[in-house]
């Protein structure tokens, strides 16, 4: 005669596996999106230019340029 298994085998341990796989890759979702959404890149300056100048610019005469009173739009 035939033995018979002492344990029954179901499909109990598989989902267990499949709801633990599910819930780890939600929770590696989840923390990515988070990172994405907060992580800030530390401040870059911009590159220096050399041949900047400072202080106000002096047009020639000829130019056209030139102040603007209050009420004198083009």
């Amino acid at each position: 005669m035939r033995e018979q298994p002492t344990r029954v085998i179901t499909g109990a341990m598989r989902n267990r596996a499949m709801i633990l796989a599910v819930a780890i890759i939600t929770t590696a979702v989840l923390a990515a999106a988070i990172f994405a959404i907060l992580h800030q890149p530390a401040y870059k300056p911009p590159p220096f230019e050399p041949e900047a100048v400072a202080g106000a610019p002096a047009p020639p005469e000829g130019f056209g340029c030139g102040l603007l009173r209050p009420g004198e739009y083009v």
